[in-house]
């Protein structure tokens, strides 16, 4: 009888130790190296000059040059009364995750849900006629290609934000993933596992600053073109702080695509907590801006600690 005891208490154990080893639902959290988001410098996404024309002396007052009588730049002249410029694309490392997942499926063997945000910067700046130097430019006046101009940062640091510590220009991505694996190898009691598999991806992004924010914010205020010049020129402008505002209040606008994905988990027998690290390959359906200048295409590596019961 008690050799019957000693070997029921040895099962009840073991069996303790296994279904404390085993996760059913797990619930981690990760730091996340994405090195799948890339920009491409464009020095000029410009607005055209109305069709109806761009008038300098609505601006202010000029000294025109010689045969040109109503001060009015026509659409004919093919040329931007303001453009705006990217550059220099950077990730900031600021990439903070977390995900849910359940052990369980049949044949899939897991379902898990993740995301990350994480944050990028680079220089933006808008660039708008410099109307004096025009009008004083005789010779310039039907030669678009020799227009003066003059430059408005768009960046943080230009006009006093806070957001994150960056000092550029900021671009923010919220990353949101559902993805199926597979166990390709796993040791008993669930002390490694490496999985497989893929899923769906849904991205949720602020805009870039382009010729499309720009002219967003001329409509939503109600400026004419040559409104959107003259506060340009002001010193205490804050046309340039309004279209920082539009950049870090518009992380909403979705982009869909997917993710390959293999990982590996490491977990401490017998008590609630594992380690993982997971690589995705991710592969966008949708373009991210206006001009398909932001790429998605690449990898994510993400590490981090779980709880699992």
């Amino acid at each position: 009888m008690k050799k019957f005891n000693v070997i029921a208490t040895a099962v009840l154990l073991m069996i303790s130790a296994a279904s404390m080893s085993h996760a059913i639902v797990g619930v981690g959290v990760h730091y996340g190296f994405d090195l799948s988001m890339s920009m491409k410098d464009n020095p000029k996404d410009g607005l055209k000059i109305p069709v109806s024309g761009f008038d300098m002396e609505k601006v202010q007052n000029v000294n025109l040059p010689a045969g040109v009588p109503d001060g009015v730049l026509s659409g004919s002249n093919n040329a931007d009364f303001l453009y705006v410029s990217r550059a220099e694309f950077r990730n900031s490392y600021i990439n903070l995750g977390g995900k849910v997942f359940v052990d369980i499926i049949p044949f899939i063997n897991t379902l898990e849900f993740s995301g990350n945000f994480g944050v990028w910067q680079y220089d933006g700046a808008v660039h708008y006629l410099d109307v004096d130097s025009l009008g004083r430019a005789s010779g310039d006046w039907n030669s678009p290609e020799k227009y003066p101009y003059k430059t408005q940062e768009i960046t943080l640091e230009k006009f006093g934000r806070s957001y994150f510590g960056l000092s550029g220009t900021p671009y923010a991505k919220l990353q949101l993933d559902a993805s199926v694996r597979k166990d390709v190898v796993k040791l008993p009691l669930d002390i490694l596992k490496v999985n497989a598999g893929g899923g769906f991806t849904l991205n949720f992004t602020t805009p870039i600053l382009g010729g499309h924010l720009v002219d967003g914010v001329q409509v939503e205020k109600g400026y004419t073109p040559e409104d959107m010049v003259k506060e340009l020129t002001k010193k205490d402008s804050d046309i340039g702080s309004q279209i920082v505002d539009k950049i870090l209040d518009e992380l909403f606008t979705p982009r869909y695509g997917m993710h390959l994905v293999a990982g590996v988990h490491v977990k401490i027998p017998a008590l609630p907590i594992g380690f993982y690290g997971d690589g995705k390959l991710m592969i966008p359906f949708t373009k991210f801006d206006e001009n398909g200048d932001v790429k998605g295409l690449g990898f994510l590596l993400n590490v981090g600690a779980a709880l699992q019961f």
